[in-house]
């Protein structure tokens, strides 16, 4: 099986991709490949965060590469601050990661969109977790570029991503080494000494207060978007409601008039029928006298 075929799937509309892989796996049943048919009947169908992301692996492969490449960087910064290198490189490298990871779900809410799917507050901040899990994780990286994902992913807390690295926790080196420092901000020039002795933030807290109020930020921006919508939803129902009475306002005017037409028709007949009785009676009237 050419992997075109299996990349094929994955671009499909999400709706599409069970029948696309069934029919597939049949194909290759009946030209005899069995093995091949049960691989492809076990691949995944992508939950509609996956699919997002896989689209944008498609549409803005630039952007995946930057934001692996700025994951990279944020972990390479994270390390050095172990070895007592500064605070303020972490705090860089964090900035320029979700500066990418916001363009790319910014991304990922239109392509939902376009494609007629929810895109809801919850699905958004699922694809940023995937976005950030899978570009700091080698296996994750390969199926993000190859817009392969089938499921969420969830990134790892500070305490996870800020570690000794595994050769360091199996050497011999000297227990100094094997063990974290305590992190602190960048030292101030003059006398050396760090901020955490003259009661400043540590640089892990710097970091978790960024993370919070990324979080924060993201989750008021999508109750701002939420607040539009329904801004916007409810002026057209103000203007569907006005259309509405409008029209009830020109059936009522119709249906007076057609009432009023309907009375001089009435009595145009009666004054006819009167008409008509009084014709009659002269009729009868003559034929008597004849």
């Amino acid at each position: 099986m050419e992997e075109p075929e299996i990349d094929r799937l994955y671009a499909l509309p999400l709706e599409e991709f069970t029948p696309a892989r069934d029919a597939l796996a049949a194909r290759l049943r009946t030209a005899g490949d069995a093995a091949e048919a049960a691989r492809i009947k076990s691949l995944r169908k992508p939950t509609a965060p996956a699919w997002a992301v896989n689209q944008l692996a498609r549409a803005h492969r630039d952007q995946i590469e930057a934001l692996i490449a700025a994951s990279e960087r944020l972990r390479s910064t994270q390390h050095d601050l172990l070895s007592g290198g500064p605070a303020g490189d972490v705090w860089e490298a964090t900035l320029v990661e979700r500066e990418v990871a916001s363009r790319l779900v910014d991304a990922a809410e239109l392509i939902l969109k376009q494609a007629g799917y929810g895109a809801a507050r919850g699905t958004l901040e699922r694809i940023a977790d995937t976005l950030y899990a899978a570009a700091a994780d080698p296996s994750g990286r390969t199926l993000l570029r190859k817009g392969q994902i089938t499921t969420e992913m969830r990134r790892a807390g500070f305490g996870g991503v800020i570690d000794v690295p595994p050769t360091a926790r199996g050497s011999t080196a000297p227990s100094s080494a094997r063990k974290p420092p305590k992190l602190s901000v960048v030292k101030q020039r003059g006398d050396g000494k760090d901020a955490k002795r003259r009661g400043g933030p540590t640089a892990r807290e710097l970091l978790e207060a960024e993370r919070e109020a990324e979080k924060l930020t993201r989750a008021a921006g999508r109750a701002e978007a939420d607040a539009v919508r329904l801004a916007r939803d409810a002026d057209r129902a103000a203007q569907e409601s006005a259309s509405a009475r409008k029209r009830a306002d020109a059936a009522a005017k119709a249906a007076a008039e057609a009432r009023d037409e309907a009375a001089d028709a009435k009595r145009a007949a009666a004054g006819s029928k009167r008409a008509a009785d009084r014709a009659a009676a002269r009729l009868d009237k003559l034929r008597s006298k004849a």
